[in-house]
């Protein structure tokens, strides 16, 4: 990963409703580190860092834009502990970090992968697949009208794709969940289609230790 290579794409296939691009630099595995470019000036707006320990693994999401070096989440996956999700403290906020298990934070249904789903403010949104192996956030309610979507990259499953982001995904309230739940689902999904094609144990412990799921 290199984070002096700027990745600029704006195609004229960007529909009208979408007010940011961002392209991956590499595909999001639950091993991988991506960094997130803004195809509207080419630099890198997020980065996804990856890092394996003996009994866990973390990924350490942050915003980078404008020289920021800011957490966003980190994400921890345990062989003996259950998986968490923290979060830093708020802004104003007295307090360490705030941190839940990984279920609680986003969850499926028993037993399958997706739709994804997770809170905001009371309100519920999932990510679900959609055609083409795109990744769709939606509001339940509403599933025809995504507020984001990752679509992979035409150059193969090892290259990043791209997230494009409505402005509705983009509010104040939303922005910090939308980048840490895709970045989640990606890893999901790239476990879940490792394992449909290979079925090795490392593609199903990937996705069964993570404990995605609530019951039905």
């Amino acid at each position: 990963m290199d984070t002096q290579t700027t990745l600029v794409d704006t195609p004229a296939d960007v529909p009208a409703n979408v007010q940011t691009v961002l392209n991956f630099s590499d595909a999001i595995t639950m091993l991988s580190s991506a960094d997130l470019y803004d195809a509207s000036n080419g630099k890198v707006a997020y980065s996804v860092d990856n890092h394996k320990s003996f009994a866990s693994s973390k990924t350490v999401i942050k915003d980078v834009r404008g020289g920021k070096d800011e957490i966003m989440a980190t994400i921890s996956k345990n062989d003996v502990l259950p998986d968490s999700v923290a979060f830093p403290a708020r802004e104003g906020v007295r307090g360490k970090e705030v941190k839940v298990k990984v279920e609680k934070w986003m969850w499926a249904p028993k037993h399958r992968d997706f739709p994804m789903s997770f809170e905001v403010n009371g309100q519920e949104y999932q990510w679900i697949v959609g055609a083409g192996r795109t990744l769709q956030l939606v509001d339940p309610k509403q599933a025809d009208a995504p507020l984001a979507w990752h679509e992979p990259s035409p150059n193969g499953p090892k290259k990043g794709g791209r997230l494009l982001l409505t402005p509705a995904a983009e509010t104040d309230l939303m922005h910090n969940a939308v980048i840490v739940s895709c970045v989640m689902a990606l890893q999901r999904w790239a476990a879940s289609i490792r394992f449909a094609q290979f079925g090795t144990a490392v593609a199903a412990e990937q996705m069964y230790s993570t404990t995605f799921g609530r019951d039905a």
